[in-house]
């Protein structure tokens, strides 16, 4: 029998997963390189944020975040995790 239940930890995954699509959406915008690294800025309601800190390393190692910052970032990108959940993403190329 499949157990269909999603559990905190599940959804809290499925959200930085999301948030990682962001976050690749923005650098294409951007213009940036695969192999570019970035400082990360994320501007998100607490469930979110929690979800990042959570799952921080998958986001670094899945966007090549040196740096993440919980802010508003000054340039930042929109998009919607989970369940239509309104996050800002910024991008900067890390020299």
């Amino acid at each position: 029998m499949l157990d269909c239940q999603v559990t905190p930890e599940l959804e809290a995954e499925g959200i930085a997963r999301d948030l990682v699509r962001v976050v690749q959406q923005a650098r294409r915008d951007k213009g940036l390189e695969v192999s570019d690294r970035i400082r990360l800025t994320i501007d998100a309601p607490d469930v979110v944020t929690a979800a990042a800190r959570t799952h921080e390393g998958l986001i670094r190692s899945e966007t090549l975040a040196l740096d993440v910052v919980y802010s508003v970032p000054n340039d930042g990108v929109g998009g919607n995790v989970g369940d239509g959940v309104d996050v800002k993403v910024g991008v900067v190329k890390v020299a």
